[in-house]
């Protein structure tokens, strides 16, 4: 209803909605002010499925999302710890930062090759 009230108000505000249900995507495309290039709609339980999906297809899939949206850090080191235990947990303590590339990687190099 919120999303219909600012719609109504002002047509061209971009809306992002979270929805829990996925058939509730449908009543957002009656919309008559929707606009599927600009207006965005997140479902949860699609979100859900489809990373459960994705897991099938690739284990540990699911894991590696975990780790990059959740911050942990790695203080103690136990001798008694396996070397696999150890080495997970240094990689779930890195940290992830996104960078702009210059124009030089972006349209002068062809291959993976060229930028090595």
């Amino acid at each position: 209803m919120r999303v219909i009230s600012i719609k109504n108000y002002h047509s061209d505000a971009k809306i992002i909605v979270q929805l829990l249900q996925y058939h509730n995507k449908m009543h957002l495309m009656n919309i008559p002010a929707w606009n599927n290039n600009t207006d965005e709609a997140v479902c949860i339980a699609e979100l859900k499925l489809g990373l459960i999906a994705e897991s099938c297809l690739n284990p540990g899939f699911s894991t590696m999302i975990a780790n990059i949206f959740a911050m942990r850090s790695d203080t103690e080191d136990s001798p008694d710890r396996s070397m696999w235990l150890k080495e997970y947990l240094r990689g779930a303590s890195l940290e992830m930062y996104t960078e702009t590339l210059s124009n030089y990687f972006v349209h002068d190099l062809k291959n993976f090759s060229d930028a090595a």
